[in-house]
């Protein structure tokens, strides 16, 4: 279990603030470059201190550099990295295992699960999505009386990429992982969420045409 950096308050309290504000800053870029909530020109400029605080938590922390590495691969092969902002992430972080190998490790069996994990919840996201927004624009009644509560459930989770927390909780009853990477990974989640639920404050009626728009154009 790596907890050897995780020994003090300090630490902890470190790791969870690092794993919110990458969490926060992807979402900044999504929003960007999705919909023009916020400035590109920031979002790129956001990339290089954000892929600088990733690149040092891999440097320094085993259990760190196996997550964000199943991320980074897991968005890469389901084809997520779609914008500038995010393919100069992906270059800046290449050069670390590159130029900080003697420090960046692997725990590969988690890496396997995690990578996982990813792609699987980014494929199931995507479903609850569509599924979501079909029930947005749709109104005609027999498409909400077909919505189960199973459905509802499952939507929910999946919206929320369920299927990576609990294998990272499975990897920490089996003290792979310490308890804190929970935590921080839940802040990661949460502060991911909370840009995107004050972008909705901010341009909700831009965000909805947009939304529209694509539903219609992937529903012809």
């Amino acid at each position: 279990m790596d907890i050897n950096l995780l020994s003090g308050v300090g630490h902890s309290v470190f790791l969870v603030v690092a794993y919110a504000l990458i969490g926060s800053g992807m979402k900044y870029v999504d929003q960007a470059f999705d919909f023009g909530v916020f400035s590109k020109k920031s979002a790129i400029i956001m990339t290089i201190p954000g892929a600088i605080l990733v690149g040092m938590l891999m440097a320094i922390n085993d259990s760190s550099a196996t997550i964000f590495f199943a991320i980074i691969l897991g968005v890469a092969l389901t084809k997520k990295i779609d914008n500038i902002a995010f393919q100069m992430s992906l270059f800046f972080l290449m050069l670390v295992p590159i130029f900080l190998s003697e420090y960046v490790k692997v725990e590969w069996l988690p890496f396997v699960l995690l990578f996982m994990a990813g792609v699987a919840d980014e494929y199931t996201s995507d479903w609850a999505d569509s599924k979501i927004k079909q029930r947005i624009y749709d109104t005609t009644r027999d498409i909400k009386r077909k919505i189960t509560l199973k459905q509802q459930i499952l939507e929910m989770l999946f919206e929320h990429r369920i299927i990576m927390k609990l294998v990272i909780l499975l990897l920490i009853v089996f003290r792979v992982f310490h308890p804190i990477y929970l935590i921080a990974f839940l802040a990661f989640d949460l502060s991911y969420t909370a840009v995107e639920l004050y972008s909705f404050q901010l341009k909700k009626y831009n965000i909805n045409r947009d939304l529209k728009a694509n539903h219609k154009t992937t529903t012809v």
